[in-house]
């Protein structure tokens, strides 16, 4: 009797000890140092799964998925310096026991007991969010991440503040519609440390850089320099400029006078836009109050002659200029108009030094006539 209770005394303490031991195996499994090393493994592995489930957002509006994990794992493996933040951030929660709320942007904390027993860790993440600086009320402006199908939300309307997102590096994508069209830019940005990162629109840059905005404008400045040619070939009537301001108008007044006094000295003139050469570097746009200006500089040539009462032949005074526009921008119509100009003398030498140049020939621009006999103007193909 006495051996069996001594077998099943060290049959009781076998167990015993054998659920001691299995627990200190699976309680160490649970410490906080093996989620930092299953952490730092699926960083350096490219674990999404793994990243997933040790991840808990500070914000329930932060969304976990293999965009943001990759541009989170992205970072890590590129900024070292941030990285070893956080890995020293760890072992200091771990040396305290203190597993609270730090200011790091990753923090270990224990969320609840496995099996009723053993804490489980995992990591604190804080988000970050975009913050749109440039913007007007008046556009319309959508974010979104470059390979993402999904937009970025607003999070808070009064601060322009997007998001949040994952902390990682990004490429944030904006697509701006104003008065002008649609412009599209992208930045690449890293969002970690702060509560949100500034992506600035720079709405003059990106209007500036846009083929079409410069070909409206160019054609707005070729159709002034079309109308110029009905102008002086019409009694100098201010209302055949089409697209011009009528404070441009009001200074034109007087021209149309001085030729009534002199044209019974002339028995005809024609006047025909040839060609221009526009310096695409001077194309210079800016904004306030959501009104539009711009400013282009252009070598304009014009095959011009005239013809007096007492002569028999015609006198050449074609000429090429240089003009600098202004304009500014009239949403309603949806054009350029022009508000005002400065011309002087030229020659197209002087368009040899312009680095950024484009030069065409008016080949559909009509030849104006003016005429004693008819005393009206006509055009010509």
């Amino acid at each position: 009797m006495k051996k069996i209770w001594l077998f099943l005394g060290g049959g009781v303490l076998v167990v015993f000890i054998a659920a001691i031991v299995l627990f200190f195996v699976v309680n160490n499994q649970f410490k906080p140092d093996k989620t930092v090393d299953s952490f730092n493994q699926a960083v350096k592995d490219e674990d999404l799964e793994t990243l997933e489930k040790l991840i808990e957002p500070d914000d329930e509006n932060l969304e976990i998925d293999k965009h943001s994990l990759k541009a989170f794992i992205a970072y890590l493996q590129t900024n070292n310096k941030s990285y070893q933040s956080i890995k020293d951030g760890f072992k200091k929660q771990i040396e305290d026991e203190d597993f609270s709320t730090t200011d790091e942007q990753i923090t270990l904390f224990e969320d609840g007991k496995k099996m009723g027993i053993f804490p489980d860790y995992k990591l604190r993440v804080k988000g970050v969010n975009v913050k749109v600086k440039g913007d007007n009320d008046e556009e319309q402006l959508n974010l979104g991440l470059a390979d993402a199908d999904y937009p970025l939300e607003l999070a808070e309307e009064e601060d322009d503040l997007y998001g949040p997102l994952l902390p990682g590096e990004y490429t944030v994508e904006a697509t701006v519609q104003n008065n002008l069209g649609t412009f599209k830019n992208e930045e690449k940005l890293d969002l970690w440390d702060d509560s949100s990162v500034s992506f600035l629109i720079d709405n003059e840059e990106l209007a500036s850089e846009s083929e079409d905005v410069q070909k409206d404008i160019i054609n707005a400045t070729n159709q002034f320099n079309e109308d110029m040619a009905v102008y002086v070939t019409s009694e100098f009537d201010v209302d055949e400029f089409t697209n011009v301001t009528d404070d441009f108008k009001s200074s034109l007044i007087g021209l149309d006078t001085s030729f009534e006094l002199n044209k019974e000295y002339i028995k005809e003139m024609e006047s025909q836009f040839e060609k221009t050469i526009v310096d695409l570097d001077s194309i210079d746009l800016s904004q306030f109050d959501d009104e539009w200006e711009a400013d282009a500089t252009m070598l304009v040539s014009y095959k011009e002659r005239i013809q007096l009462e007492d002569e028999d032949d015609f006198e050449d005074i074609s000429y090429t200029e240089l003009r600098e526009f202004s304009m500014t921008y009239d949403p309603e119509e949806e054009i350029w108009v022009i508000e005002d100009y400065y011309a002087e003398d030229a020659d197209e030498s002087d368009s040899d030094s312009w680095d950024n140049k484009e030069e065409m020939k008016m080949e559909d621009s009509k030849l104006h006539k003016w005429s004693d006999d008819e005393n009206e103007a006509e055009s010509y193909i």
